[in-house]
């Protein structure tokens, strides 16, 4: 179970997110994530890390976000920006 965890969130990260790295002249934002198998309660999670930095004159302003899911039930357990 932890292995096709591991390969179904694979799968869907890279359709979802390609890469996980989107460049403008403006911005860019990258998406990285990592996956969990609980034997215990028998699912798997994905722990999913956004980054924004946007460039406006010669400053950088960036923005991070954090969100559990069951990637089963497509569960949001927690967000943190």
């Amino acid at each position: 179970m932890q292995e096709r965890c591991g390969k179904q969130a694979a799968a869907r990260f890279e359709q979802k997110n390609g890469s996980g790295l989107t460049e403008t002249k403006d911005a860019t934002a990258t998406v990285i994530y990592q996956n969990h198998y609980s034997p215990t309660l028998n699912k798997c999670f994905i722990l999913e890390a956004r980054t924004l930095d946007v460039r406006s004159d010669d400053k950088v302003s960036s923005t991070e976000y954090r969100s559990l899911l069951d990637f089963n039930e497509k569960k949001v357990y927690g967000f943190f920006v």
